[in-house]
């Protein structure tokens, strides 16, 4: 669970996304808004979410954006099903602060019959502080994994109050 954190201004049209038990919690609190369909998250880098250097952690950043990545593949796909990643690939360009507000920005999805690629930002309030591609398997069989239409999945995860 995370620590408590102070009020902030969220940016416009993020909402606080709702937890969901699994290691993905680890960095919240996360916030989601739609554009175009396509899930964009954000967060402000908190203490925890930093190494012993007080930046933000690579596997903070890549954790981030994995749940990106896939989001925006199911989102594609119109279900959020088993999207496994095969490979991914990060570059690290600026280092993240505890009190900045950090957000994925999706720059190019292209899905095959078995598999879903992705390109995508971290921006945070100096530019881009790193960049990612990802590969996701997709599911041969939906009738096996249905999974969560999308925008039932969207609302789901969106339906957390405000404080």
């Amino acid at each position: 669970m995370a620590a408590a954190v102070e009020k902030r201004d969220i940016p416009e049209g993020f909402k606080l996304c709702r937890g969901d038990g699994t290691f993905n919690d680890v960095l919240a609190p996360i916030y989601m808004k739609l554009v175009d369909g396509r899930p964009v998250l954000g967060m402000f880098i908190e203490k925890h979410h930093c190494n012993f250097i007080g930046i933000a952690h690579g596997g903070c950043l890549m954790t981030l954006m994995d749940m990106a990545l896939s989001g925006v593949v199911c989102a594609a796909i119109g279900t959020y099903t088993i999207t496994p990643t095969v490979s991914s690939s990060f570059d690290f360009m600026a280092a993240a602060k505890p009190g900045d507000w950090i957000h994925t920005e999706i720059v190019s999805v292209n899905l095959t019959r078995t598999m879903g690629f992705i390109n995508a930002m971290i921006c945070g309030p100096n530019g881009h502080i790193a960049r990612a591609s990802g590969c996701f398997k997709l599911p041969s069989d939906t009738s096996r994994h249905p999974g969560m239409p999308a925008d039932e999945y969207h609302a789901w995860r969106m339906s957390v109050d405000q404080e």
